[in-house]
C-alpha cells in the first residue's frame, strides 16, 4: 500500500492508463484505400511539360512545316532548308549550325575542328596588333625621361650638399626642368627610333613554340644584340670611367655642375640594356679602371 501522497498520486495515475489501454477500440480508426495512380491524374495536376514533350512537338512542328517542301521530289522524308536538303529520316548523326538569324544549314564534321584553329589564329593576330600599337612614342619617351629627371634632381641636390653650406633649390630645381628633362627626352625620342628610324620595317614574325627561360639566358638577355654591344654598353662604360675620373680628379664647381649630368646618362644607359649581365659589365669596367690603373680609392679626399 502506499504510504504517503505521492505513491497514492502516482499509483493512480498509473491505474488509469492501463484502464485507457484496456479500452482502446482498434476498429474506431476509420480505413480507406489510398487513391490509385493514373496519367491522367498527374497530367491534371501537372502544369508544366517535360523536355521530351516539348522535344516532340518542335520535332512534328518541323516535319509539317518543312516537309511539304519536298512532297513528290523524292522518295524519302527531307526537307528544304535555306538550298539544302536535310534527312528528317537518317539514322545517322547529322550536323546542323544555327546562325545568329535562325537560318539552319549543314555544317561539315571536319569544319568543327578548323573553325576553333581558325578562332584562335585571328585572336592571335589582334593580340599582335595590339602589342605592335601599345603605348604612344611621346608617352613612353615620357614614362622614361620624368624619372631620369627626378634622378638628376636628387644627384644634383647630392653634389650640392657635399661642397657648398647653403643649397640653392631655385638653380637646382631649374637645371632640372629646363635643362635635364629636355635633353632626356630628345635623347631618349631619338634612341628609341621615333625621330630617325634605325631599323628596317617591321615583318611579321612567324608563330614560333613558346620556350621557357633558362637561368643563363635571363641572365644574358640581350647581351648580343648590336643595340647593346655597338652603342650602349659602351656609351656606360665611357660614363663611368668619366663619372670617376671627374669626381676624383676636377674641382667641387666642375664636379657639381657635371657629376648630376653624367651619372643620369649613365643610369639610363644601364635602363636601356635591360641585360643583368650587361649591366654588370657597365659597372665593374669603370671600377676596375679606376682603382687598378686610375689608382683610386675611396679613401681619398
Amino acid at each position: 500500500m502506499p504510504q504517503n501522497r505521492k505513491q497514492r498520486r502516482a499509483a493512480a495515475a498509473a491505474a488509469a492508463a492501463a484502464a485507457d489501454d484496456n479500452n482502446f477500440d482498434s476498429s474506431s480508426i476509420p480505413l480507406s484505400r489510398p487513391p490509385e495512380f493514373s496519367d491522367s491524374n498527374t497530367k491534371s495536376t501537372r502544369q508544366a511539360k517535360t523536355l521530351l514533350e516539348i522535344a516532340a512537338e518542335r520535332q512534328q512542328e518541323l516535319k509539317q512545316r518543312l516537309g511539304n517542301n519536298n512532297k513528290g521530289k523524292n522518295s524519302r522524308n527531307t526537307a528544304k532548308i535555306n538550298g539544302q536538303f536535310i534527312d528528317l529520316d537518317a539514322t545517322e548523326t547529322q550536323f546542323l549550325e544555327i546562325s545568329s538569324s535562325g537560318q539552319i544549314s549543314n555544317l561539315n564534321p571536319d569544319e568543327l575542328q578548323t573553325k576553333p584553329s581558325q578562332l584562335n589564329k585571328q585572336i592571335r593576330e589582334e593580340e599582335e596588333e595590339e602589342e605592335e600599337e601599345g603605348i604612344p612614342p611621346l608617352m613612353n619617351t615620357l614614362l622614361t625621361s620624368i624619372p631620369l629627371t627626378a634622378v638628376h634632381f636628387t644627384l644634383a641636390f647630392l653634389a650640392a650638399h657635399q661642397y657648398i653650406q647653403e643649397i640653392i633649390w631655385k638653380d637646382i630645381i631649374q637645371e632640372s626642368i629646363f635643362i635635364a628633362f629636355p635633353v632626356l627626352t630628345f635623347c631618349i625620342h631619338l634612341a628609341h627610333g621615333h625621330i630617325i628610324s634605325f631599323s628596317s620595317p617591321k615583318r611579321k614574325p612567324k608563330p614560333k613554340k613558346p620556350k621557357i627561360p633558362s637561368p643563363s639566358d635571363a641572365l644574358i638577355g640581350d647581351f648580343f644584340t648590336p643595340r647593346t654591344l655597338f652603342f650602349f654598353l659602351p656609351l656606360a662604360v665611357v660614363l663611368g670611367g668619366y663619372l670617376i675620373h671627374t669626381t676624383n680628379q676636377s674641382g667641387y664647381y666642375a664636379v657639381m655642375k657635371r657629376a648630376p649630368s653624367i651619372g643620369t646618362m649613365w643610369v639610363w644607359c644601364v635602363l636601356e640594356i635591360s641585360s643583368p649581365l650587361a649591366a654588370l659589365v657597365a659597372l665593374l669596367v669603370p671600377l676596375a679602371w679606376g682603382t687598378g690603373v686610375m689608382g683610386f680609392s675611396s679613401s681619398e679626399e
